[in-house]
Protein backbone atom coordinates (compact mmCIF):
# COMPACT_ATOMS: atom_id res chain seq x y z
CA UNK A 1 0.00 0.00 0.00
CA UNK A 2 2.69 2.52 0.79
CA UNK A 3 3.99 2.08 -2.82
CA UNK A 4 0.47 3.62 -4.20
CA UNK A 5 0.56 6.01 -1.80
CA UNK A 6 4.53 7.08 -3.20
CA UNK A 7 3.59 6.62 -6.61
CA UNK A 8 0.22 8.70 -6.41
CA UNK A 9 1.80 11.79 -4.53
CA UNK A 10 4.93 11.51 -7.44
CA UNK A 11 2.06 11.31 -10.27
CA UNK A 12 0.38 14.56 -8.48
CA UNK A 13 4.22 16.47 -7.92
CA UNK A 14 4.73 16.01 -11.76
CA UNK A 15 1.44 17.18 -12.88
CA UNK A 16 1.56 20.42 -10.38
CA UNK A 17 5.62 20.83 -11.48
CA UNK A 18 4.78 20.46 -15.61
CA UNK A 19 1.25 22.41 -15.51
CA UNK A 20 0.15 24.47 -12.91
CA UNK A 21 3.17 26.16 -11.64
CA UNK A 22 4.08 27.34 -14.97
CA UNK A 23 0.59 29.29 -15.31
CA UNK A 24 1.84 31.69 -12.32
CA UNK A 25 3.25 34.76 -13.35
CA UNK A 26 6.38 36.27 -11.71
CA UNK A 27 9.83 35.33 -11.39
CA UNK A 28 9.17 33.08 -8.04
CA UNK A 29 10.64 30.14 -7.82
CA UNK A 30 7.95 27.36 -7.92
CA UNK A 31 8.49 24.49 -4.84
CA UNK A 32 10.12 21.36 -6.06
CA UNK A 33 7.59 18.39 -4.93
CA UNK A 34 9.47 15.42 -6.20
CA UNK A 35 12.63 16.83 -4.56
CA UNK A 36 10.70 17.02 -1.31
CA UNK A 37 8.68 13.68 -1.48
CA UNK A 38 12.56 12.31 -2.34
CA UNK A 39 13.49 13.37 1.09
CA UNK A 40 10.75 12.25 2.50
CA UNK A 41 10.80 9.00 1.52
CA UNK A 42 14.62 8.78 1.89
CA UNK A 43 13.97 9.69 5.25
CA UNK A 44 11.39 6.74 5.94
CA UNK A 45 12.48 4.20 3.61
CA UNK A 46 16.44 4.19 4.26
CA UNK A 47 19.47 4.50 2.04
CA UNK A 48 18.36 1.89 0.01
CA UNK A 49 14.83 2.91 -0.02
CA UNK A 50 16.11 6.31 -1.41
CA UNK A 51 18.06 5.30 -3.87
CA UNK A 52 15.11 3.20 -5.48
CA UNK A 53 12.57 6.37 -4.76
CA UNK A 54 15.71 8.62 -6.12
CA UNK A 55 15.96 7.03 -9.45
CA UNK A 56 12.59 6.06 -10.38
CA UNK A 57 12.19 10.20 -9.51
CA UNK A 58 14.89 11.19 -11.41
CA UNK A 59 14.40 9.36 -14.23
CA UNK A 60 10.44 10.45 -14.11
CA UNK A 61 11.67 13.54 -14.38
CA UNK A 62 13.89 13.32 -17.18
CA UNK A 63 11.71 11.38 -18.99
CA UNK A 64 9.23 14.63 -18.22
CA UNK A 65 11.96 17.88 -18.87
CA UNK A 66 13.72 18.63 -22.13
CA UNK A 67 17.58 19.15 -20.42
CA UNK A 68 19.87 16.79 -20.67
CA UNK A 69 19.14 12.93 -20.17
CA UNK A 70 20.05 11.53 -16.99
CA UNK A 71 21.40 14.98 -15.11
CA UNK A 72 17.81 14.43 -12.91
CA UNK A 73 18.66 10.32 -12.81
CA UNK A 74 21.72 11.05 -11.34
CA UNK A 75 21.30 13.88 -8.64
CA UNK A 76 17.85 12.30 -7.21
CA UNK A 77 19.93 9.00 -6.94
CA UNK A 78 22.56 11.16 -4.82
CA UNK A 79 20.11 12.60 -2.91
CA UNK A 80 17.99 9.87 -2.15
CA UNK A 81 21.11 7.80 -1.18
CA UNK A 82 22.59 10.22 1.01
CA UNK A 83 19.61 11.17 2.99
CA UNK A 84 18.39 7.78 3.59
CA UNK A 85 22.35 7.07 4.61
CA UNK A 86 22.30 9.73 6.72
CA UNK A 87 19.04 8.43 8.06
CA UNK A 88 20.33 5.15 8.95
CA UNK A 89 23.58 6.42 10.59
CA UNK A 90 23.07 9.41 12.40
CA UNK A 91 20.15 11.54 12.78
CA UNK A 92 16.46 11.34 13.85
CA UNK A 93 13.15 12.27 11.81
CA UNK A 94 12.38 15.90 13.60
CA UNK A 95 10.68 18.91 12.06
CA UNK A 96 13.78 21.16 11.76
CA UNK A 97 16.11 17.25 10.39
CA UNK A 98 13.47 17.53 7.45
CA UNK A 99 13.37 21.53 6.55
CA UNK A 100 17.35 20.86 6.84
CA UNK A 101 17.89 17.93 4.57
CA UNK A 102 15.02 19.31 2.10
CA UNK A 103 17.37 22.96 1.50
CA UNK A 104 20.33 20.86 1.67
CA UNK A 105 18.63 18.25 -0.89
CA UNK A 106 17.79 21.23 -3.10
CA UNK A 107 21.43 22.33 -2.54
CA UNK A 108 22.77 19.83 -4.09
CA UNK A 109 20.34 19.26 -6.18
CA UNK A 110 20.35 22.16 -8.45
CA UNK A 111 24.34 22.47 -8.06
CA UNK A 112 24.93 19.02 -9.99
CA UNK A 113 22.20 19.73 -12.33
CA UNK A 114 24.01 22.70 -13.26
CA UNK A 115 27.46 21.15 -13.48
CA UNK A 116 26.00 18.27 -15.45
CA UNK A 117 24.10 20.69 -18.06
CA UNK A 118 27.18 22.61 -17.99
CA UNK A 119 29.38 19.83 -19.23
CA UNK A 120 27.36 17.97 -21.26
CA UNK A 121 25.83 21.55 -23.25
CA UNK A 122 28.74 23.87 -22.45
CA UNK A 123 26.61 26.79 -21.50
CA UNK A 124 25.32 27.25 -17.66
CA UNK A 125 21.80 26.26 -16.59
CA UNK A 126 21.25 29.34 -14.32
CA UNK A 127 22.29 32.70 -15.03
CA UNK A 128 23.46 32.84 -11.16
CA UNK A 129 23.66 29.43 -9.24
CA UNK A 130 23.89 31.08 -5.49
CA UNK A 131 20.75 33.18 -6.18
CA UNK A 132 19.04 30.13 -7.78
CA UNK A 133 19.91 27.62 -4.74
CA UNK A 134 19.29 30.01 -1.81
CA UNK A 135 15.65 30.83 -3.28
CA UNK A 136 14.69 27.92 -4.23
CA UNK A 137 16.20 26.11 -1.30
CA UNK A 138 14.24 28.38 0.65
CA UNK A 139 10.90 27.87 -1.13
CA UNK A 140 11.34 24.27 -0.78
CA UNK A 141 12.18 24.14 2.95
CA UNK A 142 9.00 25.96 3.79
CA UNK A 143 6.98 23.28 1.27
CA UNK A 144 8.16 20.74 3.20
CA UNK A 145 6.63 20.90 6.26
CA UNK A 146 2.89 20.44 4.80
CA UNK A 147 3.79 18.49 1.92
CA UNK A 148 5.40 15.90 4.81
CA UNK A 149 2.47 16.25 6.89
CA UNK A 150 0.03 15.03 4.29
CA UNK A 151 2.41 12.02 3.18
CA UNK A 152 2.60 10.95 7.00
CA UNK A 153 -1.29 11.40 7.20
CA UNK A 154 -1.72 9.44 3.72
CA UNK A 155 0.21 7.11 4.88
CA UNK A 156 -1.08 6.16 8.14
CA UNK A 157 -4.76 6.16 6.05
CA UNK A 158 -2.90 3.71 3.86
CA UNK A 159 -1.70 1.33 6.82
CA UNK A 160 -4.92 1.62 8.46
CA UNK A 161 -7.42 0.59 5.35
CA UNK A 162 -5.32 -2.49 5.25
CA UNK A 163 -5.63 -3.33 9.03
CA UNK A 164 -8.22 -5.99 9.72
CA UNK A 165 -8.46 -5.89 12.88
CA UNK A 166 -8.13 -8.52 15.82
CA UNK A 167 -10.94 -10.56 13.76
CA UNK A 168 -9.45 -11.15 10.17
CA UNK A 169 -11.60 -9.76 7.17
CA UNK A 170 -14.72 -11.78 7.84
CA UNK A 171 -15.28 -12.20 11.21
CA UNK A 172 -13.21 -15.57 11.07
CA UNK A 173 -10.01 -15.87 13.21
CA UNK A 174 -6.96 -14.44 12.36
CA UNK A 175 -5.10 -17.83 11.43
CA UNK A 176 -7.90 -18.43 8.83
CA UNK A 177 -6.86 -15.80 6.47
Amino acid sequence: MRLAVYAAALTFAFVAQTTSFHFTRGAVPWPDLALILLVFGGLRLGKMGGVKLGLVTGLAEDMLSYGVLGANTFSKSLIGFGVGKLRDDLVSDSITSRALFTAVATAVDTMAYAKLSQVFTGHAAFPSIVATVVSCAAVNALFALPVMGAMEWAEEKAVSFGDTGPTGRYGSTPSLD
